[in-house]
């Protein structure tokens, strides 16, 4: 038997937990307090989080928060955990080679370029790692435009030199 080796990202961490009562949580490997069971290892995440819910193998739209049985077929319902992760569009990251930005919406028609950190493209989303918190309002459309009208606001400035003059 061969092992695979798994390295863990930075931000995350091992936690062991109990298949049974989802709510037996210990950062060390060891048995559930509640039936004895063997504590199962889950990578924990500061940029992920993890949803428990109870769900019928065989009508998965049926849900529950706990576990019971399935109102259409009676079977038991079975623990999952489900992985939320923050994203954002493809369209939303702009690119400029060394860094990806977004521009965060801060209303009355005011925006911020904020650098974030994402994971590898999954479809039309980037994993957000770094830089974004859940509510935060980013543009979608448009965002390549706020890019070209800041880094042409910049040269302007420089240029006509409204930053600063000795001249009088």
């Amino acid at each position: 038997m061969k092992l695979e080796e798994r390295r863990l990202a930075p931000e995350a961490r091992l936690v062991y937990v109990c298949p049974e009562h989802p709510d037996v949580k210990s950062d060390k490997p060891g048995a559930c307090p509640k039936d004895g069971k063997k504590l199962a290892y889950r990578i924990a995440s500061d940029v992920a989080r993890v949803t428990e819910t109870w769900a019928c193998p065989m009508h998965p739209e049926r849900t529950a928060g706990g576990k019971l049985q399935c109102p259409d077929c009676r079977a038991p319902m079975k623990h999952l955990e489900i992985e939320e992760l923050l994203a954002v569009p493809f369209s939303a990251v702009v690119d400029t080679g060394r860094r990806k930005v977004v521009f965060l919406e801060k209303g009355h028609g005011v925006y911020d370029a904020v650098e974030i950190q994402v994971g590898p493209r999954a479809g039309e989303w980037y994993p957000v790692r770094k830089g974004l918190a859940a509510g935060d309002r980013v543009v979608s459309a448009g965002a390549f435009l706020l890019d070209a009208e800041t880094q042409l606001t910049k040269s302007s400035v420089l240029y006509f030199g409204a930053a600063g003059s000795d001249k009088k």
